[in-house]
This record gives C-alpha cells, sequence and structure tokens, in this order.
C-alpha cells in the first residue's frame, strides 16, 4: 500500500468516526476568534504573572501572621508529645 493510499484510507476511518459521532446527537461547538473556553492561570513560564511585591505593612502582617501559625504548630507538637508520654508510661 502505497503512502497516499494509506492517508486516503486514514481520512476515510477519521471521517466515518465523526460521522458516527455526529449521528448520536453532538454538535460541534465552534467559538469565535480569541475565545477561551475556561480561565487559565499560569503559573510558569512565559506567560506567568508576577509575584507582587508586598508592602511595608504586608510584610508586617505575614511576619506576626507566621508567628502565629508557628506558635499554634508548636503548641500542637507539644500536645502531641505529652499525650504520646502518657500513652507509653501506661
Amino acid at each position: 500500500m502505497t503512502e497516499e493510499e494509506e492517508r486516503k484510507q486514514h481520512m476515510a476511518e477519521s471521517q466515518a468516526k465523526i460521522d458516527e459521532w455526529l449521528a448520536k446527537g453532538n454538535e460541534i461547538t465552534v467559538y469565535p476568534y480569541g475565545a477561551r473556553s475556561e480561565e487559565v492561570n499560569y503559573t510558569s513560564g512565559m506567560y506567568a504573572k508576577k509575584k507582587k511585591v508586598l508592602t511595608p505593612e504586608q510584610v508586617k502582617a505575614k511576619e506576626i501572621l507566621d508567628a502565629k501559625n508557628a506558635a499554634a504548630v508548636k503548641k500542637a507538637l507539644d500536645k502531641a508529645a505529652e499525650l504520646l508520654n502518657e500513652k507509653n508510661t501506661k
């Protein structure tokens, strides 16, 4: 079979699958140029948004929040260690 015959056979098989899909009641949706079906948030690469520069107030608020979170984590770890010690002593 020549390359052209293989290509034609592949095209015929593809068209048969498309016709079968359309016969089931499916429709092809055509969007206008530039339209998006969903909003994509890029996190890296060429289209990624740059990180915002924090103001001094935001930096201070973040430090306070981080300190509170660290204290809460330390408290939870201490409580867990205490419970483990009690369990091991029994």
